[in-house]
């Protein structure tokens, strides 16, 4: 039953997003970056477990995604801005994201 719960909530976040951005992209983006998911999943892992080991490594993992998801926002609104279609600059963003985490992730184990 909590799955459900989980799988409603979490659709209804995106669904007001996406609706949100038919009428305003501007504010539809503010929400879509806030930590609203981050909030929920925390609840959630809170709630499920109380292992306050696991939530500061989720903590950690989310905080560590901030530049590759920086850099995949960068690379779509460069591309959107000159006119490159959607599906290009989605395909080079994602893949700039996967090479972002890769190197961050080699990075951060040398330190």
């Amino acid at each position: 039953m909590i799955q459900i719960i989980k799988l409603i909530v979490s659709a209804f976040v995106i669904l007001i997003i996406t609706e949100i951005a038919k009428k305003n992209a501007g504010l539809a983006g503010l929400i879509a970056v806030m930590p609203i998911n981050i909030m929920i999943s925390l609840l959630w892992i809170n709630y499920e477990t109380k292992d306050i080991k696991l939530i500061n490594q989720f903590i950690h993992s989310a905080f560590r995604g901030i530049i590759p998801l920086s850099c995949f926002l960068l690379v779509l609104y460069l591309c959107h801005k000159k006119s490159v279609p959607f599906e290009v600059s989605f395909v080079l963003a994602t893949v700039l994201l996967v090479v972002t985490i890769y190197a961050q992730n080699k990075i951060l184990h040398i330190i």
